[in-house]
């Protein structure tokens, strides 16, 4: 669900009182089809209480014709929108049509509508689009759903708890256009009792278990429809050699050969100094001397590793500073053995524009003997499918693109067939939704994930 929706749900928390019980009312009056739900009788003379049940598991049993419309419009008679409404195939019925004024702006515009049948609600929509009656529009049905035998309220002003056990297990809630008959929905109830008896309830739609987002993995073999001529490139090196990861930056980023995305950047930060006699060490003495020490950034003191890490400040001149820290150290008795500098890194994709992926490999090979620094390379490649399927799931999602990008092994040709790893977000309604990751299996290093492509 996004913002626009949640904020749009806010807004009907506010009106729930006028157009939920419009909607209410029309959606169980207009049909013989649509199932009751009676509400006990009140006593008049007891106070009304206000409670709240969040994250409330459900089932749909029935999507009701009948919807809330919120959105913007410029017109400043709400007849007149009504009048537009009322033209568009599908609309049976309008209203409880007025303007409002959330915090946000986002929305001046409110109504209940009623349709011919629930199948027309995605057509209206259409309409309203295609009619520019509204923008930035959002409708919600009102649905019939099935809900716990148990239900546990809470009015949080109070310090209250209710367990209510209902009689009739039907309730009717706000959903979102992309709820079925069927779906399982967790729902936040509101409900007034007046003493133990149920005055009014209504509900929210939270979150739609089959149709939200659900992250899957994907492990099998899809032939490579075709391959471009960019790639990943990823290679890491100490701190001190970070000045030949600049080197390969500016090969791959100027000229007329190769355009590039690298970034060199420190990969960690921190410096280890290693102690030759670890029992001469005095965490005490070593604070006493590290805390305000010109150049040391922060510190931490391990020496159950044998070791203080410390981040240089960037303006030392790092090697020098080190050098100069390990004597001083040296000098009180922490004898320093070794140091273990920082990670810088280099990642990025590499386009190439003349020469083809042997020359890019070769250049590549060179530079790598010229700093003694070896990297990670993946292609990019192209998978024509319609769909991915996903095992755990045992379902196909579909892919609208019908194709999806992958990074393999520089080896590869057309029509070769490739063991990927793919992770996605999607489901089986939808289908493939995002694919955050996918790259050849077995492959050493990690690529840098295709995002958006």
């Amino acid at each position: 669900m996004s913002k626009q929706q949640l904020w749009s749900l806010v807004i009907l928390v506010v009106m729930v009182g006028s157009l939920f019980a419009a909607i209410t009312y029309d959606s169980q009056g207009g049909s013989q089809q649509n199932p009751n739900v009676p509400v006990p009788p009140v006593q008049q003379n007891t106070t009304r209480v206000s409670y709240t049940a969040k994250q409330v598991p459900v089932k749909v049993l029935q999507v009701f014709p009948t919807a809330i419309l919120v959105g913007t419009t410029t017109e400043f008679n709400v007849a007149n929108v009504d009048a537009e409404l009322r033209k568009l195939p599908g609309i049976f019925g309008v209203s409880g049509s007025e303007f409002f004024e959330p915090p946000d702006k986002t929305a001046n515009f409110r109504t209940s509508v009623k349709f011919s049948s629930s199948e027309k609600m995605p057509e209206a929509l259409r309409a309203i689009a295609d009619a520019n009656i509204l923008s930035g529009y959002n409708l919600f049905p009102s649905a019939l759903v099935s809900i716990p035998e148990n239900i546990e309220f809470r009015n949080d002003d109070a310090d209250l708890n209710y367990t209510y056990k209902p009689q009739n297990r039907q309730a009717q809630v706000i959903v979102t256009m992309d709820t079925r008959k069927g779906d399982s929905l967790e729902v936040t109830l509101n409900a007034d009792f007046q003493g133990q008896r149920l005055a009014a309830m209504s509900g929210l739609i939270e979150r739609n278990l089959d149709s939200a987002p659900k992250f899957s993995a994907v492990n099998n073999a899809f032939t490579i429809s075709s391959l471009e001529d960019v790639f990943s490139l990823e290679g890491k090196s100490s701190k001190l050699d970070a000045p030949a990861l600049g080197i390969v930056k500016g090969f791959f980023s100027g000229g007329t050969d190769y355009n590039s995305s690298l970034e060199v950047k420190d990969k960690t930060e921190e410096t280890k100094l290693f102690f030759t006699e670890p029992e001469k060490v005095f965490e005490q003495d070593l604070n006493a001397f590290l805390t305000g020490y010109a150049g040391v950034d922060f510190f931490e003191i391990r020496l159950d590793q044998n070791l203080v890490a410390i981040k240089v400040a960037e303006a030392q001149d790092y090697k020098a500073f080190v050098q100069v820290l390990s004597e001083e150290l040296g000098k009180l008795g922490f004898n320093v053995k070794s140091v273990e500098d920082p990670e810088t890194g280099i990642s990025g994709l590499v386009t190439v524009l003349n020469g083809g992926r042997e020359k890019f490999l070769a250049d590549l090979a060179e530079k790598e003997k010229e700093i003694g620094i070896k990297f990670t390379v993946f292609q990019k490649a192209r998978f024509d499918t319609n769909s991915i399927f996903i095992e755990d799931q045992n379902a196909h999602y579909a892919l609208s693109s019908g194709y999806f990008n992958a990074l393999v092994n520089p080896v590869h040709s057309a029509g070769d067939d490739v063991n990927l790893s793919v992770v996605l977000t999607g489901n089986s309604r939808v289908g493939v939704m995002q694919i955050l990751d996918s790259h050849e299996e077995g492959t050493e290093g990690s690529p840098l994930p295709l995002l958006g492509e």
